[in-house]
């Protein structure tokens, strides 16, 4: 596993961060984890593995996604994909392997009521 600077799990290797988690988790529990993530993003975030590690974490998904999946690696092998954009990707399936929120927060704005015409007038 490539480790990055200091520490402990936060330093581990993005990629090595998801293994990790997917063998903690009981198989169900990872198979359904899983299954909540995009097929685009589990691809992207699978980006930097090696075809053992992929091939693993895929597994735990249904026929159906893993062949979605590795048809958005195929994909990805002629797209330009920015470092960014990979840490994205694996943040949201971290997030949905430790089992928290994973939905961007929304905004939302309170409708004001509009002040009734005699009192505009009065100001």
């Amino acid at each position: 596993m490539a480790r990055y600077g200091r520490g402990g799990a936060a330093c581990l290797a993005p990629q090595d961060r998801i293994l990790g988690l997917v063998r903690l988790l009981p198989p169900v529990e990872a198979q359904n984890r899983l299954m909540r993530v995009p097929d685009q993003v589990l691809a992207l975030a699978l980006l930097y593995m090696v075809d053992r590690q992929r091939d693993y974490v895929v597994g735990f998904v249904g026929a159906g996604k893993a062949a979605r999946v590795r048809q958005e690696l195929r994909r990805n092998e002629h797209v330009r994909i920015a470092y960014e954009q990979y840490l994205g990707a694996t943040r949201v399936v971290v997030r949905h392997l430790e089992g928290g929120s994973v939905t961007a927060p929304r905004s939302y704005f309170r409708p004001v009521r509009a002040a009734p015409a005699a009192s505009k007038r009065a100001r």
